[in-house]
């Protein structure tokens, strides 16, 4: 009996050592939900320890939470107003894992701090210019993330970045010393601080992870379908990333489209991180100019022009064997400063509207009379107007059956320099991890180009096997033009090769977007589904049925002029943008998929049972089947227009409720299983 007994024990001793080992491994989070505190005169510290054991060992910790500021303190309104401070046992020498803070008017600061594993006095800090304002709720992110080396404290208002400072961490480990970590929330006057009266600090998260778990770091190579989740790439990091943003046709060269103007490169960079955004379309432009008049013509091109004679626009024409390697160098260097700022980049190989957009019965003679490939631009003879209508559509064709010799060679020529063209891309970027490639901008719907489109798909495919890297390749939305029958270019799209697609169907894409199957991934662009009718319940419409919202708009290039240039629509429309991005970084998106039966808005991305994110589009009363759920469920609103967030309720699993946002208008509500 006493040999059974031992027997048992020492399984039991097994079991628990083999729990222990797996629980050490697993990543530790502490939160505080809703507004858990406000200071008051009486009460203006407070702090939380969080047991840990003693030596457990973590790659990264992760500190969020929401700060609603109230009045600065009124005897020194521009010292130190804390967000949050976070040490080892409440021990602040070579202990603080963070400190971040304020500095109100007249300093007009945020600073972070550690001194973890640093010696007696020394400390690394990091300030930046941040005029924080009483009354407003800033999301706060500070990461201590010793794989990437880096401490990072992010704030942002309404999913657009307000502010951000960086700096080299002072530890390769965050090593548990003692039982606990503590958080220390609203210093007061016994510091060197000032108190925060009335500032109230909401929905706090703090993540503890050890080696392997730190969840998002840098890509580890270009984009991939998502193995799990094929609505969705995968970074490298094994996250679901969803891709959101806006284009305008000026992101490469100067003086498009018939207009003066040069972009602000840098200036576009700070917009799209201002409003959270990560993704643009490098627009390529093919033609000179869309009019007569070459008052300013567009550059860079990607051939030399070096004549002899001149070209229709005036400047010498143009030699197709000989590329202008500014061109090339604008496009790599435009690619990278965008990976600096954590943004993916579509390079766009061929654009139909500034090649011709015209009738083949007629219309306007430009931009193809200025275009390289036109007979009189360029000293190699091509000519790719096969039928001689004066609208070469054969440009993006593939020689067809019908055709003499003659025309057949013609093009073949097209062909050949069209593949040159794009493997000198492909290998101006090849080595860059945040770039994608796009076929044609709204090539012409019909057999003939869809055919072409597909096999350009395959070519820049079979091209980058042999290379480092490959890259995700997009086949997009035709333009309508010649469209009265309809044409089944989706269809098309989906049986192609394409990593990921782009409808054009504004009546179903626009209204009620169907759910993204997982077939593909999705991009629902603005510019092909509804140039001029985006707005923010569209965002959101598209980002609950699995797809990547992204929007045309105007920018700083065309003076406002409604309804094709609406400034209010167009700053909701951004700011929803970096909302759904937002959401997108929150939840655990790889396990979410469309399910418009859960809730009666139709519009829901769910993992049944742990996690929901409904859209109501016109707010009010709703329900939703939380049957799959068990436990409590917490509750968060957000109203769209003004980007606020509110705590609701918790909700219980296991039945279906009723809800109704504490707002009028569009509303967002994430619901989660507690814990």
């Amino acid at each position: 009996m006493s040999r059974r007994l031992s027997i048992v024990h020492l399984a039991s001793l097994v079991l628990l050592i083999l729990l222990t080992a797996a629980i050490a491994d697993e990543a530790k989070t502490f939160r505080l939900d809703g507004d858990f505190f406000t200071p008051s005169p009486e009460n203006e510290v407070k702090t939380w320890d969080i047991p840990v054991p003693d030596g457990r060992v973590f790659e990264r910790i992760v500190v969020k939470l929401d700060v609603t500021v109230g009045q600065w303190w009124a005897n020194n309104s521009d010292g130190v107003h804390n967000l949050f401070w976070l040490t080892r046992q409440g021990i602040w020498r070579s202990n603080t894992v963070g400190y971040v803070n304020l500095f109100g008017p007249g300093r007009n600061r945020l600073k972070q701090m550690t001194n973890l594993e640093l010696g007696k006095g020394q400390v690394r800090a990091e300030t930046v210019p941040f005029a924080a304002e009483s009354g407003h709720t800033y999301h706060v992110a500070y990461t201590y993330d010793c794989a990437e080396g880096r401490i990072t404290t992010a704030l942002t208002e309404n999913g657009s970045r307000k502010a951000l400072a960086e700096m080299e961490a002072t530890a390769s480990q965050i090593q548990t010393k003692g039982s606990f970590y503590q958080l220390r929330i609203g210093l007061n006057e016994k510091y060197t601080e000032c108190p925060t009266v009335g500032w109230t600090y909401s929905n706090l998260r703090i993540k503890f992870l050890p080696e392997g778990t730190a969840g998002r770091k840098r890509a580890r190579g270009p984009l991939t379908i998502h193995s799990a989740n094929g609505r969705y790439f995968d970074d490298g990091t094994g996250r679901a990333v969803l891709l959101v943003g806006v284009n305008h046709g000026w992101e490469l060269q100067d003086d498009s489209w018939g207009t003066r103007y040069t972009l602000d490169w840098p200036a576009f960079l700070d917009y799209l991180g201002k409003h959270n955004l990560n993704y643009i379309r490098l627009w390529r432009v093919e033609s000179t100019t869309n009019g007569p008049d070459p008052a300013f013509l567009t550059t860079p091109m990607p051939y030399q022009r070096t004549g002899p004679g001149d070209a229709i626009d005036g400047e010498p024409r143009f030699d197709l064997g000989k590329f202008n390697q500014a061109y090339f160098d604008r496009i790599r260097q435009r690619c990278i400063d965008a990976a600096e700022r954590g943004i993916y980049v579509t390079v766009m190989l061929f654009e139909r509207h500034s090649s011709f957009n015209q009738r083949s019965d007629g219309g306007r003679e430009y931009p193809w009379k200025a275009h390289p490939f036109h007979l009189a631009n360029n000293i190699n003879g091509l000519d790719p107007d096969i039928n001689g209508d004066g609208c070469p559509r054969e440009m993006h064709w593939l020689a067809r059956e019908d055709y003499t010799n003659q025309q057949r060679h013609k093009a073949e020529r097209v062909l050949s320099l069209q593949r040159a063209y794009v493997r000198k891309v492909i290998d101006t970027v090849n080595d860059l991890d945040n770039v994608l490639f796009e076929i044609c901008n709204e090539a012409m719907p019909d057999r003939m180009t869809d055919d072409w489109q597909r096999y350009m798909v395959d070519f820049v495919k079979a091209y980058e096997s042999s290379k480092a890297k490959q890259h995700m390749v997009g086949f997009t939305g035709p333009g309508r033009e010649r469209n009265e029958d309809p044409w089944p270019d989706f269809e098309d799209q989906f049986a192609s090769n394409a990593d990921f697609v782009s409808p054009r169907d504004a009546d179903r894409y626009r209204a009620n977007p169907p759910a993204a199957s997982g077939e593909k991934i999705i991009f629902a662009d603005s510019d092909h589904i509804a140039p001029y009718r985006r707005d923010d319940v569209w965002v959101w419409k598209s980002f609950t049925r699995g797809l990547h919202p992204q929007a045309l708009e105007g920018y700083d290039v065309i003076a406002p002029n409604p309804p094709k240039i609406h400034p209010v629509r167009d700053k909701l429309v951004r700011q929803s943008l970096g909302l759904c991005l937002d959401y997108a970084n929150r939840v655990d998106l790889a396990s979410m998929t469309p399910q418009n039966n859960v809730t009666s808005t139709a519009y829901c991305l769910a993992n049944p049972g742990s996690e929901y994110l409904v859209f109501a589009p016109v707010g009010g009363s709703f329900t939703i089947d939380l049957s799959k759920a068990t436990g409590a469920m917490t509750v968060q609103w957000l109203n769209i227009r003004t980007g606020k967030y509110h705590n609701g309720a918790a909700l219980a699993g296991g039945k279906s409720e009723s809800l109704k946002a504490p707002f009028s208008g569009p509303a967002v509500v994430h619901i989660k299983r507690a814990g």
